[in-house]
């Protein structure tokens, strides 16, 4: 993904448009733009090379959600606070934690280990939480 802007609004328009009039009426987590996110690599951007991830910068982050809000506010949300939690576990994280969770984000596999992607998303907030809490 070399110019994120331009391939996230077309993604945008073909995994995320479809369904953002059901997810806002229906108030529903973007289950379905989510699960298309994790197989387009969209959630491994913000982790680190050396995790395995992208690499990606505070601006490649920001051009991926303008494009995604362009089509639906709520996925762009949830999609930045993945961010926020890949984030957080970076800062904060031992390289246990780390290694562990950025693994599983990378294969995509993180919701296959720890349920949905809500009670994902809880999770890697868990663990931001914890790393937050221990000052790793």
């Amino acid at each position: 993904m070399s110019n994120y802007y331009n391939e996230a609004s077309e993604f945008a328009k073909n995994h995320i448009l479809p369904y953002s009039k059901e997810i806002d009426e229906k108030q529903e987590f973007p289950v379905k733009s989510f699960e298309e996110m994790g197989k387009a690599g969209y959630f491994k951007v913000m982790i680190p090379k050396e995790y395995g991830g992208q690499g990606g910068t505070l601006e490649d982050h920001a051009a991926i959600c303008r494009a995604f809000s362009k089509e639906c506010a709520t996925a762009a949300l949830c999609y930045m606070m993945h961010n926020v939690a890949v984030m957080t576990i970076l800062v904060n994280g031992s390289e246990e934690l780390k290694s562990r969770i950025f693994k599983d984000v990378v294969e995509n596999k993180w919701t296959e280990k720890y349920g949905n992607f809500s009670d994902s998303c809880i999770l890697l907030s868990g663990s931001c939480t914890i790393a937050k809490r221990r000052s790793c």
